[in-house]
């Protein structure tokens, strides 16, 4: 009989990773994923806060570039085929007329903002570079402002509208 031409394989000797680190070691990696779980589950609690918030205010206006509306309306879902309005006191307006700096004025309620902050805190957690800045401005400007609400206090100022302009401060 010829020899093989195939080598024997011969596997590493298995290593009982319980054994390779010390109780500290081990010790520090659970408080580590402890610390982990317990900023996730804050993480979640605020952002369904703030969508609660959200979901109690009766209108608010965002005032962003037209290029950046039509972002936001490219992540809303569609629904039977339509795409999703969002609704202005002037009645639906998917494609709002920019002012004169080139920027649109759409007024949410609070059903609508909270669809807002959903979907673009949905994108911010994209692979894609571009998305997730794009989307991560968007729901940090409407979370500053939905922030802001205080659910206990009786009816009262109108919220500020959510502008989503960064610009540069003028020469000192």
């Amino acid at each position: 009989m010829s020899a093989s031409p195939y080598r024997e394989r011969k596997d590493p000797p298995r290593v009982n990773l319980f054994e390779r680190f010390s109780k500290v070691e081990r010790e520090a990696a659970r408080a580590v994923r402890a610390e982990h779980k317990k900023k996730e589950r804050e993480a979640r609690d605020e952002r369904q806060e703030r969508l609660d918030k959200a979901a109690g205010v009766a209108s608010v206006e965002v005032v962003c570039h037209a290029d950046t509306w039509d972002f936001v309306r490219t992540k809303a879902p569609r629904f039977e085929g339509r795409p999703f309005s969002f609704f202005s006191g002037t009645g639906d307006r998917l494609d709002p007329e920019p002012d004169a700096d080139g920027l649109v004025h759409i007024t949410l309620s609070g059903p609508n903002l909270v669809k807002l902050l959903d979907w673009m805190w949905s994108a911010s957690q994209s692979t894609d570079p571009v998305e997730r800045a794009l989307a991560k401005r968007i729901y940090n400007g409407a979370a500053a402002v939905v922030d802001t609400v205080d659910p206990s206090v009786q009816p009262g100022l109108a919220l500020p509208p959510i502008v989503i302009d960064d610009r540069v401060p003028p020469p000192a």
